[in-house]
């Protein structure tokens, strides 16, 4: 059976999702396919975990601009950024925690500074409109 690349990687994350630690192999038989046609298309499990990582910034970036956050007050943005996030979630969760990669990694690690920097500006705007309470991020700092 012929299949393509974003096939494979959406076999992979119903695969990771239900069995983190997944192999190539386990993969690749979730696919129906063998690990050498799997191999063809990614050279490595951290190539393949590499590649999902690159489609949950695309979702969650073509999420966060769905979601309208510049529009309406703060809390009603936070409420469409709720219900649209929770499907991008459960579907990349298993991305969390498991960086393969090196700390050399500047297009994800700009990417990922990027959306928590438009968070942090709705999340000031929220405080400044009075919905949002000060909070305290991981490292002590505040967002005023």
């Amino acid at each position: 059976m012929a299949m393509d690349r974003e096939t494979i990687q959406d076999i992979a994350i119903k695969t990771l999702i239900a069995n983190n630690g997944a192999s190539m192999h386990d993969i690749a038989a979730a696919a129906g396919i063998g690990r050498t046609t799997l191999h063809r298309y990614f050279a490595s499990r951290e190539e393949l975990l590499h590649a999902l990582l690159a489609a949950a910034f695309d979702d969650v970036e073509q999420t966060l601009a769905s979601c309208h956050i510049k529009q309406g007050s703060a809390l009603e943005a936070l409420e469409r950024m709720v219900t649209a996030f929770v499907p991008v979630g459960y579907r990349f969760h298993f991305l969390v925690g498991s960086w393969p990669f090196e700390e050399g990694e500047e297009a994800f690690k700009a990417r990922e500074i990027g959306l928590l920097k438009q968070f942090e500006a709705l999340v000031q705007r929220g405080q400044h409109e009075a919905h949002f309470a000060m909070i305290y991020l991981p490292g002590g700092s505040l967002i005023p």
